[in-house]
């Protein structure tokens, strides 16, 4: 498969290598890299482009110098000095190998090498049917101040038209102050692609997608309107056929942080499998009526774990979410989550009728608001489990909300859920519930409420509160304290949720329903026993029974 890869980069090379891009200068002819292998320094400050480039010494100085190689080769390395600042695009060239990635990063000491994309460039860092490539430690940015939000923009664009392009790995960059399009208005779908990072199939000929992404600690701030993207091209049901030829596959994006963000932080599509995690998202939606902050789209199997969202400042209950298991996103997996102080709630489901399998498992959503587990659109199966709700008395959230029968395809049709093994502790008298009444011909809603606590005020239309039928069904739930170490505590940051454990003694040890393929650990990596678990996120055990 990799040698068929590479025959594919070779011919798609040629059409990106004459492509330029609107708003991009031409650039001058290319030059042959002369050795495979090779190390090039670029020096903003003491730099000379007539140099050869190879050493300290004699390094190349301009982006366009860089730009003008005709083909880096396997294993080079591009490295730009500390404290230099760069104006314009840089679009290096050529395709590394397995083993042999070509490198750009910085050398010397001091602050990271800075490049402004600048006026009239979109992007600052471009690759277009490129592989294997690994960027470390720049810093990037895009915008025009004399003209706002003129264009697309984005600190790093990696472009597939064509061919599968594979082996793209950020690490460790700082990308701010990228004002590109903002997703309002007319502009509402082009604007998601003005972004910190995005991935794109452009044209699907010969089979291109993208293997092998990573993003890994980075910093993205100060961005309109997305903080990272991946956008594929074409419509197919996840796993039906088709499927394969669009899919991303290897795709993670871990340990960043993305804040001060016009829109959403994370959106994800085409992804067949990939993980979202350990994240940190913050200040999110501040520019745009809406905003989930991690969604996925038409993925297939994506894990969503051990992120920390908060600060989502929407107004549009409809997507103002930390989360969000968006359009066919079925056997998606949202787990070990911390959403709190956020404006509309830890998830948002906006699925479609053939969605199943969806699991939202041992998250913890504490001071949120609005909808907290907003049922929206239909879908045939999502279980809802050992998760905990934190509700203080000073907030009015709607803690289950499902959406009514409305007119429009997307809105009549059927929602199956359970809600299981979960913590509810409720300590507003002004807190709400919306359940489907399941009174219209058109729709049913089937609800499964098993083993859960609600704790502390009972609002009307609270689970307990309606009878059980064909629709509607209650086993093994309590009223009774979880008896958390501090249910007052938490603040910023995953390690400040200990006094959300639960105590010796609690009505939450060994209530719960057996779940099976539960995922196997609990928060905070307690192995789960082979019966009835705690309800909550915390599983207490001894010393001797952790992991």
């Amino acid at each position: 498969m990799k040698t068929m890869f590479r025959g594919l980069f070779a011919l798609a090379f040629v059409i990106c290598a004459a492509y330029v891009p609107s708003g991009r200068a031409a650039q001058q002819p290319p030059e042959t890299a002369p050795s495979s292998g090779a190390t090039y320094y670029v020096d903003a400050a003491g730099g000379d482009d007539g140099a050869s480039g190879r050493t300290m010494a004699a390094a190349w100085k301009t982006l366009a110098r860089v730009n003008r190689v005709d083909a880096f080769q396997p294993g080079d390395r591009i490295l730009f000095k500390a404290g230099g600042v760069w104006t314009g695009q840089l679009r290096p060239r050529g395709s590394g190998a397995l083993g042999r990635p070509i490198t750009i990063d910085r050398y010397g000491e001091g602050i990271r090498p800075r490049i402004d994309a600048g006026a009239d460039t979109g992007d600052a860092l471009y690759l277009c049917n490129q592989s294997f490539w690994e960027v470390a430690t720049l810093e990037l940015t895009s915008q025009d101040p004399a003209k706002p939000n003129d264009r697309t923009r984005r600190g790093v664009f990696v472009e597939a038209r064509g061919s599968v392009v594979e082996h793209i790995h950020l690490k460790g960059l700082v990308i701010h102050d990228v004002r590109g399009l903002l997703a309002l208005g007319d502009n509402f779908n082009l604007g998601k692609d003005s972004a910190g990072i995005g991935f794109e199939v452009t044209d699907t000929a010969n089979g291109a997608r993208f293997h092998d992404l990573l993003v890994e600690g980075c910093d993205l701030y100060a961005i309109d309107s997305t903080g990272i993207y991946t956008k594929g091209k074409g419509s197919v049901y996840p796993r039906s056929p088709g499927w394969d030829a669009i899919k991303f596959t290897g795709v993670v994006l871990q340990d960043n942080t993305i804040h001060d963000i016009a829109k959403n932080a994370v959106i994800v599509r085409q992804l067949d499998g990939g993980l979202v995690q350990r994240n940190r998202v913050w200040d999110t939606a501040y520019r745009a009526r809406s905003g989930n902050q991690i969604f996925t789209r038409s993925c297939y199997g994506t894990v969503v774990q051990f992120n920390e969202g908060y600060l989502n400042r929407a107004v549009d209950d409809m997507d103002g979410s930390a989360f969000d298991a968006d359009l066919e996103s079925p056997a998606t997996v949202w787990q070990y989550n911390y959403s709190h102080d956020n404006r509309f709630g830890l998830i948002t489901l906006c699925t479609v009728a053939q969605d199943k399998d969806i699991v939202i498992r041992y998250n913890i959503s504490r001071n949120d608001q609005g909808r907290l587990l907003n049922i929206n659109y239909n879908f045939t199966g999502v279980h809802i489990y050992n998760n905990v709700f934190i509700i203080p008395a000073h907030l009015s959230p709607q803690i289950l909300w499902e959406t009514h029968a409305r007119t429009g395809t997307n809105f009549t049709g059927t929602q199956n859920y359970a809600f299981d093994n979960n913590i509810v502790h409720n300590l507003s008298p002004t807190a709400t519930y919306n359940l489907n009444p399941n009174v219209e011909s058109k729709r049913q809603t089937t609800r499964v409420v098993r083993n859960n606590v609600f704790f502390g005020q009972h609002p009307a239309g609270e689970p307990l509160s309606v009878a059980p039928g064909p629709f509607h069904t209650l086993s093994g739930n309590i009223t009774s304290d979880p008896g958390f170490v501090n249910p007052g505590s938490g603040g910023d940051g995953i390690a400040s949720l200990e006094g959300f454990r639960i105590r010796a003694g609690s009505a939450c040890l060994r209530a719960g329903l057996v779940i099976p393929a539960n995922g196997g650990r609990d928060f905070w990596g307690t192995r789960l026993p082979d019966g009835p678990p705690d309800i909550g996120i915390h599983q207490f055990a001894a010393p001797s029974e952790r992991r």
